[in-house]
């Protein structure tokens, strides 16, 4: 059984995504979302609309196509939704810009600057290995750190914290 469900942005209103999932839990995970999800979910936050349950995965699909096309999508120029597909099965009528191409190809292997990392492809030694582990061995975190870093989990997972 699939679902349609839709993410409306809480300082507008405007609905921004549309989105289809097997599990409850899709509709508001924050993980595996595109760019521009993320900075509208991230600015504006976000509520979660069902607009229709207890959907073979072929009509949930169907649906999502049709929303989408009725929505539009803010990439084509046709409407607000930030989703990078047509919808249904797959990543229909999506292909990654020239510019995120290039990236992507010169990415492969270099640091943040650019260039290329000298321990790429290199496997660490047993020694190297060991004294990593020997440096972090003994080392315990804080209260209020191992605190922080939940609810830094729960807001990046859920959109707020629980």
């Amino acid at each position: 059984m699939a679902y349609i469900y839709k993410h409306i942005r809480k300082d507008t209103g405007d609905v921004f995504y549309i989105g289809i999932g097997k599990t409850k839990r899709r509709a508001t995970d924050r993980n595996n979302r595109n760019d521009r999800w993320t900075k509208v979910a991230n600015k504006a936050g976000f509520e979660v609309e069902i607009i229709q349950d207890e959907l073979s995965w072929e009509e949930a699909c169907e649906m999502e196509k049709k929303l989408i096309k009725e929505y539009g999508r803010a990439d084509l120029g046709e409407g607000k939704l930030v989703n990078m597909t047509d919808g249904g099965d797959g990543i229909n009528n999506y292909s990654h810009s020239e510019e995120t191409r290039k990236k992507m190809g010169n990415r492969k292997g270099r640091c943040m600057k650019g260039e290329l990392n000298p321990q790429f492809g290199k496997p660490l030694s047993e020694e190297h290995k060991l004294k990593i582990s020997q440096s972090k061995s003994g080392k315990k975190q804080s209260v209020e750190h191992m605190k922080n870093r939940l609810e830094s989990y729960n807001k990046n997972r859920f959109g707020k914290l629980v």
